[in-house]
């Protein structure tokens, strides 16, 4: 979880973070870029967001995500 008032400077250390997570997790762990999506939890609405990729991919944004039956809007 990451969270600040510039939204460039937040999704920058996301990307970072993930970025990381492939190099660490390399050849043990495998990301499925269909079922891989990034939510921002913001009261303003911004079209022209920076995107987060994993590897070349880029990840869509959605505006809520399921997690073990639990729903995050």
């Amino acid at each position: 979880m990451c969270n600040g008032g510039n939204e460039k400077t937040t999704i920058e250390l996301i990307q970072q973070a993930a970025d990381e997570l492939l190099k660490v997790t390399h050849d043990r762990l495998q990301f499925l870029l269909s079922k891989t999506q990034s939510i921002i939890f913001n009261k303003k609405c911004n079209e022209n967001l920076h995107h987060i990729k994993l590897n070349t991919n880029i990840l869509l944004y959605t505006d809520s995500i399921k997690i073990l039956s639990i729903t995050f809007d």
